[in-house]
């Protein structure tokens, strides 16, 4: 497992942070340091995109805890899709919560591709930036990428 903290590859690009900052380059950070960019990168090496789907499917269990008290959020919905989110974490945790809510994973096709789907809970592989799967909600969890 990769420990992204210690980690060379992932740390690394913050010592170019002030050339960064200063460049003008559209590239971000980890892209600027590394030549590739974030997305790019996992994409071509597994054991870096098996870690970080792990890193963000530990950040995601913390939605447990606020649905013990905060179910009235998805009263009156029919459907949800998670947009990136990931290996389905979140979802499973809302799905099983709320079994008559239809949610939907929506993430990159390599990361969605081999997740098995349940009753009220599927994955589909797209890309945000082109389109999104519609419903009546949808979840965006926020995370800052180097």
């Amino acid at each position: 497992m990769v420990k992204y903290a210690t980690d060379p590859v992932t740390m690394g690009p913050l010592n170019q942070l002030k050339a960064w900052i200063y460049g003008e380059d559209n590239l971000s950070l980890f892209g600027m340091a590394k030549g590739i960019e974030f997305w790019e990168f996992l994409n071509i090496n597994p054991k870096y995109q098996k870690s970080f789907n792990e890193a963000m499917a530990c950040d995601s269990k913390m939605i447990n805890l606020a649905l013990r008290s905060c179910g009235l959020v998805f009263e009156g919905l029919e459907s949800i899709v998670d947009v990136g989110g990931g290996i389905g974490t979140t979802a499973k945790i809302i799905s099983e919560a709320f079994p008559k809510l239809k949610c939907i994973v929506f993430d990159l096709p390599q990361v969605v591709e081999n997740l098995l789907a349940t009753n009220n809970l599927s994955f589909v592989g797209g890309d945000m930036f082109k389109s999104i799967p519609k419903a009546h909600a949808v979840l965006l969890k926020v995370h800052v990428y180097i």
